[in-house]
């Protein structure tokens, strides 16, 4: 296919079999490939989204997706070292997709956040029988930060794969965006560690939250930057019991992201770890579950961020749900 200054579609697969779900038909999965930009980030800059680029061409399928992932490349669709450039982050939004998306949303102001990654290199992965719902007319929009390591300008372009599910009706699952600084009103996102604290000590911040409607916790991650140990979600009502971990993960000291100068920002995490559950985690209707972010305190780690994505499904109202132990599928 021929290619686009800008926003673009640059590959879109011919469908394939493949068993993403159980049941007794066969699973058809279409493979889209879209790549964004291009972006010239000046020597040694970090550049963030603006107006002009934070749209996104969305995949003009109806469907579920039940895999994506997003990566920085050349214009030859080739990956971009981080020596390079780095993509710090990029999160994708689908903006007013239908009646209710309002009522949806915790966190995230305008559109519904669906999927973010950036250091951590996460791919979205849902529990077998689910997938993120989209429709053919959907508009995304993405936020994004790039940092150039060099002494030169670059051009690079910020490339998702999404693996869409066409003919099966898949379970929908909501995502929801919590932050343990809150999201009332203009709240920051953002916070620091002041450092200071005794080896292996740990700085915790939690915030409470509720959802708009009952249903089933089936999977979890986290956006943190340096510092971050994780991220937890537990369930007051039932003495704080753990419903969800995402861990943070790190390179060995030869890792890349430790080598990369300048030092634009504190190295994060190489990754982060995703629970999830086929067999969902009930929800009750008004109950609040508890958002910790957990980071060292020893050091100090300026503008750090504690994110969980959540992904619920509402189409089951759970029954009373007990405080026993919980058994993931």
């Amino acid at each position: 296919m021929g290619i686009r200054v800008g926003t673009l579609i640059l590959v879109s697969v011919a469908p394939f079999l493949a068993t993403v779900a159980p049941g007794p038909a066969q699973a058809r999965v279409k493979k889209v490939v879209v790549r964004q930009g291009p972006f010239h980030i000046r020597s040694y800059q970090v550049r963030y989204t603006d107006k002009k680029s934070r749209h996104v061409r969305a995949p003009k399928i109806s469907g579920h997706i039940v895999k994506m992932h997003a990566r920085v490349v050349d214009r030859r669709g080739r990956r971009i070292p981080v020596n390079r450039v780095m993509l710090h982050h990029v999160l994708y939004k689908n903006m007013g997709r239908f009646p209710g998306d309002r009522r949806e949303r915790i966190c995230g102001h305008k559109g519904q956040s669906f999927y973010g990654t950036g250091e951590e290199n996460q791919a979205l992965r849902l529990p077998k029988g689910y997938g993120y719902r989209i429709r053919k007319g959907d508009r995304w929009s993405s936020s994004w930060m790039l940092m150039n390591h060099t002494s030169r300008t670059d051009t690079a372009y910020i490339e998702y794969t999404a693996w869409i599910e066409t003919e099966r009706k898949l379970r929908p699952a909501t995502p929801y965006w919590l932050r343990v600084t809150g999201c009332r009103g203009t709240s920051d996102p953002i916070y620091n560690i002041a450092g200071g604290g005794a080896p292996g000590s740990t700085d915790s911040r939690t915030q409470d939250f509720v959802l708009p409607r009952v249903g089933m916790l089936v999977a979890a991650n986290a956006h943190v930057h340096g510092g971050a140990k994780g991220l937890r979600l537990t369930q007051p009502r039932c003495g704080d019991r753990l419903l969800m971990r995402s861990r943070s993960l790190y390179g060995l000291p030869s890792h890349p992201y430790y080598h990369v100068r300048p030092v634009l920002h504190e190295p994060g995490p190489i990754a982060t770890s995703w629970p999830r559950t086929a067999k969902g985690i009930p929800l009750g209707p008004g109950e609040p579950i508890r958002l910790t972010s957990a980071y060292d305190s020893k050091y100090q780690h300026t503008r750090v961020m504690g994110i969980m994505h959540l992904y619920v499904w509402h189409g089951r109202r759970p029954r009373a749900a007990s405080c026993a132990p919980l058994r993931r599928t």
